[in-house]
């Protein structure tokens, strides 16, 4: 305050430095300001604890209704999250699958692709994405979809099957064996496990 009153007129900063040191002005302002600002920290806190429990309560409301297969119901809770926090991954992946499941695949992938740019590493977001272009007949990008997800999740057996297909229809059975034989050993793997554990 004292810069804005030192540029207007500076015998007005002259008199106000005056008045600081005779009744100790700047410690209370700043005394002041401080307890504003610790003030404004825990209501902005508070509203976000808020926020997030009423997200919260949408995204189990909108689950729910999404279980049922109320998918409108759904579909309103899900866009209601994403006023509140549009980067929530989960709601845009949920309205990116009632989008699939109604046939608005454009919409999908535009959802999806939203999801992607905010975590790359989303497994659930990154499958969904390779399904939708698979639907769509995208299938060179179904397939670098599909190798994205080996490379967040190398023994993702949906993947390595999902490969194998396309790459079997695609004309390429080599290929499409190499993935056939990942998903087998994966599942011999986790068999060996299983008994393992009994």
């Amino acid at each position: 305050m004292l810069g804005i009153i030192k540029n207007i007129h500076p015998n007005l900063h002259a008199q106000a430095t005056e008045n600081e040191k005779t009744t100790g002005c700047t410690n209370l302002t700043a005394k002041d300001d401080m307890m504003k600002n610790a003030h404004k920290k825990s209501d902005a806190h508070q509203n976000k604890k808020t926020q997030n429990n009423c997200v919260a309560r949408l995204m189990v409301k909108a689950q729910h209704y999404f279980e049922q297969n109320q998918l409108q119901q759904a579909n309103c809770l899900y866009q209601e999250v994403l006023q509140q926090q549009p980067k929530n991954i989960l709601a845009l992946n949920a309205l990116a699958v009632i989008a699939m499941k109604v046939g608005m695949l454009t919409v999908a992938t535009e959802l999806l692709n939203a999801a992607v740019e905010i975590d790359p590493q989303h497994l659930a977001v990154n499958k969904n994405l390779a399904r939708v272009y698979s639907r769509m007949s995208r299938y060179d990008e179904a397939m670098l979809q599909y190798i994205g997800i080996l490379d967040i999740d190398e023994n993702d057996n949906d993947a390595h099957r999902e490969l194998a297909r396309l790459n079997l229809q695609a004309g390429n059975p080599g290929i499409a064996l190499t993935h056939y034989q990942c998903v087998l050993k994966v599942k011999l793997a986790n068999l060996e496990n299983l008994h393992r554990q009994t």
